[in-house]
């Protein structure tokens, strides 16, 4: 694959996590009960994002962000649901003093 396909793929991975994460913010803002969950996925998509404009700006896209970007924004979207029970229980039991 070219230069030109390795830079529309960084792009997409990173406007892609912004716009999920801004999802994930708005969830959080409209009054969700416990939000600490999708903060959690937020701040994962805004590390994944902030890198890939990045490396957009500085001009070194690279073949190991483009497929961590696809593997990790997958699998965050494959496995949300059990993602957000699991960071719950975790932030549920931190806060108590568990």
């Amino acid at each position: 694959m070219t230069e030109k396909n390795l830079d529309i793929i960084t792009k997409i991975i990173a406007y892609y996590s912004a716009f999920y994460m801004g999802v994930k913010l708005y969830y959080v803002l409209s009054g969700v009960p416990d939000g600490n969950a999708q903060l959690t996925l937020a701040m994962i998509l805004f590390l994944i994002a902030f890198t890939g404009f990045y490396l957009l700006h500085k001009g070194r896209q690279n073949w190991i962000y483009a497929i961590f970007g696809i593997l990790a924004v997958s699998l965050l979207r494959y496995f949300e649901a059990d993602l957000v029970v699991i960071l719950q229980d975790f932030w549920a039991n931190l806060l108590a003093g568990k």
